[in-house]
């Protein structure tokens, strides 16, 4: 966090969306060992790209919807998960559009679309493998650390 006259503040939170929102610069820990750091752009451009996110109308659309967003310019291939299907994109609005185009050609109706750049969620989960909220729950109650 930036100070007055060279001065700086040490935030410490678990609240990644706070930290995105308060500090310049970021420190990633997990286990007690830093595992990346930077500013939080820098951090979210290290996870690959936008999130794209198509909730299908129909179960049995999921296969080809999942084809055309592992088709668009640079995504990685797409993820089936329940009614929706996950990929990222280099340039989430762009490949918005051309997916749009590709789900009309194809006949697929949606009933849900949208592109969102990562989050700092989204950069622990790609460091460390798990999500803050399963460290939270995976980490003993204060009552039960003996020092």
């Amino acid at each position: 966090m930036r100070g007055a006259a060279g001065s700086f503040c040490f935030l410490t939170t678990h609240y990644l969306d706070e930290a995105d929102a308060l500090c310049d610069r970021i420190l990633v820990i997990d286990h007690g060992a830093i595992v990346a750091s930077g500013t939080p752009d820098e951090l979210k451009s290290v996870v690959g790209g936008d999130v794209l996110t198509v909730t299908v109308g129909r179960g049995d659309d999921a296969v080809e919807v999942a084809r055309l967003v592992g088709a668009l310019p640079g995504a990685e291939q797409a993820q089936v998960v329940d009614d929706r299907v996950v990929g990222r994109v280099p340039h989430g609005g762009a490949a918005l559009v051309d997916l749009v185009r590709g789900l009309d050609r194809a006949g697929i109706t949606v009933s849900g679309i949208e592109s969102r750049r990562p989050s700092l969620d989204d950069v622990f989960l790609g460091l460390t493998g798990r999500s803050l909220r399963e460290s939270e729950a995976a980490a003993p109650a204060a009552e039960e650390v003996t020092v």
